[in-house]
């Protein structure tokens, strides 16, 4: 996917470092099964992510999906998550992708509320650490450099000497 401006820059970065918690969280919990409420919080900003790549497929999809409503936000999340699923080769088990979303939304709930043992976390692991590198892959393809800063006057630190 292609960078669109600042603003979508600056929520893919968000989006980068929300996954490496995520993951990070995720691991604790596979072996802790406890969650602070800071950890529990990531979780509840990676289920808002979830929720707008669903609001995205059901634009996509045209259905409709417990009262959310697509938006241009969830369309881009969407794409990503569309890569990931192909970088996971998850396309031949998949039989909707809203179904899909849905399901990591439910286990990333179960996760947070410490409802009982979520049973896909390697999936939840897996879909977070690919959709970090999806976004991450989109940062590193601009090039920050490309035009100089341009400055009126330069000035040099011995210049106030």
């Amino acid at each position: 996917m292609t960078l669109l401006g600042l603003s979508e820059k600056g929520q893919t970065f968000q989006y980068v470092l929300l996954t490496t918690k995520v993951v990070q969280v995720l691991q604790k919990y596979e072996t802790e099964k406890q969650l602070n409420e800071t950890e529990k919080q990531i979780l509840g900003r990676a289920a808002a992510l979830i929720k707008r790549i669903i609001e995205g497929a059901i634009l996509v999809e045209g259905k409709e999906f417990d009262q959310l409503a697509p938006t241009q936000e969830g369309l881009s999340a969407y794409g990503y998550a569309l890569s990931t699923i192909e970088s996971l080769n998850l396309f031949n088990q998949i039989k909707g992708f809203t179904e899909f979303f849905k399901h990591l939304l439910d286990q990333l709930e179960i996760v947070e509320y410490s409802k009982n043992e979520a049973s896909d976390i390697s999936l939840l692991k897996n879909f977070f650490l690919a959709l970090g590198s999806a976004f991450r892959g989109d940062l590193l393809k601009e090039r920050y450099t490309e035009q100089p800063v341009l400055r009126k006057n330069t000035f040099h630190a011995t210049s106030f000497a």
